[in-house]
C-alpha cells in the first residue's frame, strides 16, 4: 500500500469512526446515564486513576500502531494480521477469567470454547502462509 493511500484511509478511520463515536455519541450516551442515574454517583478517584488510565492508554495505541504496521506488510497482510488480532482479543479475556476470575463454572464454557476456534483458525492460516 502507497503512503498517501495510508494516509487517506487513517483520515477515514477518524471521520467515520472516531468522529461518530466519541464526539457524537459519547455526549448523547453520557447524558441518558445521567438522565436515568438512580441514587449517587460513586466517588471519583482522578489522582489514583490518572496513571492507570494513561498506561493502559498507551499500550492500546501501541498494539494498535503495530497492528496497523502488520496489516500493510506484504509478507504479512489482512488475511494473517486480522485474525492474529482477534487472538489478542482472546488473551485479554483470559487475563480476566484467570488473573481476575471474572467468569466462574459453566459460563467459561462460553468464552472457552469459541476463543479455541480462534486460536486454532489464526494458527491454520499462520501455517498456510
Amino acid at each position: 500500500m502507497q503512503q498517501s493511500a495510508s494516509v487517506h484511509i487513517m483520515y477515514g478511520i477518524w471521520v467515520c469512526v472516531i468522529l461518530p463515536g466519541v464526539l457524537i455519541t459519547a455526549p448523547i450516551v453520557t447524558a441518558v446515564l445521567v438522565m436515568v442515574q438512580q441514587g449517587p454517583w460513586p466517588p471519583l478517584h482522578p489522582k489514583q486513576a490518572a496513571l492507570p488510565g494513561i498506561a493502559s492508554g498507551t499500550c492500546w495505541n501501541l498494539g494498535n500502531m503495530c497492528s496497523i504496521i502488520a496489516t500493510t506488510d506484504p509478507e504479512v497482510g489482512l488475511s494473517i494480521a486480522y485474525p492474529v488480532m482477534q487472538c489478542g482479543l482472546f488473551v485479554a479475556g483470559l487475563w480476566g477469567i484467570l488473573l481476575y476470575r471474572e467468569l466462574r463454572g459453566k459460563w467459561q464454557l462460553g468464552f472457552w470454547l469459541p476463543g479455541l476456534f480462534v486460536l486454532l483458525g489464526a494458527s491454520m492460516l499462520a501455517a498456510a502462509k
